[in-house]
């Protein structure tokens, strides 16, 4: 850096932009700390499957493991209603696929 424009990189606050402008695949990317990582890794459906697969196979298997669990209860709360049942078009589409048969 000859000009001395460019001398530090602040990889937590650029994935702290990146996941505020939505780019949660470069957020991951930035993190390095299993909080912010369980914290972006709700947003699965904002990223790119090949790219996520790439991504946990990059993280230990302890952390993988972790992050599965959190996606795994993010979307089982997205089902859930606000009284903790399962919404009403669930169980529809599931008796609508058993009749069809």
């Amino acid at each position: 850096m000859a000009n001395g424009a460019l001398t530090h990189y602040d990889r937590p606050r650029i994935a702290q932009l990146c996941e505020k402008a939505g780019l949660y695949m470069r957020a991951l990317q930035h993190y390095s700390d299993l909080p912010d990582i369980k914290r972006v890794i709700v947003n699965t459906h904002a990223i790119d499957p090949q790219q996520l697969v790439e991504f946990f196979g990059s993280l230990s298997a302890e952390w993988a493991l972790e992050c599965l669990r959190v996606r795994a209860r993010a979307r089982a709360r997205r089902l859930r209603g606000p009284q903790g049942q399962l919404r009403r078009s669930v169980p529809r589409a599931a008796s609508s696929c058993g009749s069809k048969s």
